[in-house]
């Protein structure tokens, strides 16, 4: 081993080979791959094959299509999809952190994994059936913040998730917009409260198991209730439960996201996440096989959308016209979250070398 390894700016690299895109390491002596710690480094396949077949994955093609159009065998393009998966996870956890945001919206989208709950069997194993996605969109950005994978929509599986979406953000409490699950206020309790200091004199009577917590005076938090009749929607309730009414009308009217309680942002970004993700797309046969691949394709997904795609509600005008008369600038999520000053390409992305792990 290297004394050298995983060392930033110690001077010790140099190029060795610009065609075979090799470097040379002047304290081992040895030489190594450019995409060390990328997702080409382990693979021999034509780069230009693998872009055409990961970007096909991220615009809803299945499997068996790819295995038509580009004549690779469904093992190849699954594992490629899981080298990619597990490498763009790893770069959205390097890439969105400490972001800074007032208002978030929050959803679960159901899939299932090889068949729906109710046709499961005693003998299936226990990776088989329904799951849901959480999902956290950052407002105005529309940045995904965390997508998280669970079988359940318990209070539990809710605490994790809000515990990996905060995270990932600054650390204060925005304003919370959800639909009517009862899991996210007490998921909620747990991840933005602090426990009370236990008091100086002991009172009368049995002391508590837990602690009592102080809520965040920052949290809001509001749910939207639809009431359908026949698979339309009658009757929209909302209802505040943590904050001042004056508190959220001045967030919404800060961030231009309607002028009243909503969750339209984060249901219409569950749209975008079944049109652009093949295995979500309802009765078809493209639906996951393996909930690990599931995760995989979810990784995927979210880091194109987030760093590839510009979103058509995100360009900005210019004050001038650009190059053959362009009159505004497109962007992306992380654009608009300032993570980063321009449009990734998917190469870019799947290059990207992650940083060594903190000893």
């Amino acid at each position: 081993m290297c004394r050298d390894f995983r060392k930033m700016g110690a001077g010790n690299i140099r190029v060795h080979s610009y065609v075979e895109q090799r470097l040379y390491c002047m304290t081992c002596l040895h030489t190594f791959s450019a995409d060390k710690g990328a997702f080409f480094e382990t693979l021999r396949s034509e780069r230009e094959a693998l872009l055409d077949v990961l970007a096909a994955l991220g615009e809803r093609n299945s499997v068996r299509a790819l295995e038509r159009l580009k004549h690779h065998s469904p093992n190849t393009i699954l594992h490629w999809l899981d080298l990619a998966g597990q490498h763009l996870a790893a770069v959205s956890a390097e890439l969105i952190h400490d972001v800074r945001l007032r208002q978030a919206q929050v959803d679960e989208l159901w899939t299932f994994v090889k068949k729906k709950q109710a046709h499961c069997q005693p003998t299936d194993p226990p990776d088989v059936g329904d799951r849901w996605i959480w999902r956290a969109i950052a407002l105005p950005s529309r940045l995904r913040v965390v997508s998280y994978l669970s079988q359940e929509r318990s209070e539990v599986e809710a605490t994790e998730f809000l515990a990996q979406f905060k995270a990932r953000t600054a650390g204060r409490a925005p304003l919370f917009t959800s639909d009517k699950l009862p899991a996210y206020v007490k998921a909620l309790i747990a991840n933005y409260s602090t426990p009370e200091p236990p008091p100086l004199k002991r009172g009368r009577g049995r002391p508590r198991k837990e602690p009592k917590r102080i809520l965040d005076s920052a949290l809001c938090y509001a749910q939207v209730d639809k009431r359908r009749v026949g698979g339309r929607v009658v009757e929209v309730r909302r209802r505040i439960v943590f904050g001042s009414a004056e508190d959220i009308a001045a967030i919404l009217e800060a961030d231009g996201c309607g002028s009243q309680i909503n969750t339209a942002y984060v249901e219409r970004d569950n749209l975008t996440s079944r049109q652009s993700n093949g295995r979500l797309v309802r009765k078809t046969l493209s639906h996951s096989k393996k909930v690990h691949f599931l995760q995989r394709q979810i990784a995927l997904e979210d880091a194109i959308y987030n760093f590839v795609r510009p979103h058509s509600a995100l360009r900005v005008k210019l004050p001038r016209p650009g190059a053959y008369g362009r009159k505004w600038e497109p962007r992306t999520p992380a654009m608009a979250a300032g993570l980063t000053d321009h449009i990734w390409t998917l190469e870019e992305l799947l290059s990207y070398r992650l940083s060594p792990p903190k000893c």
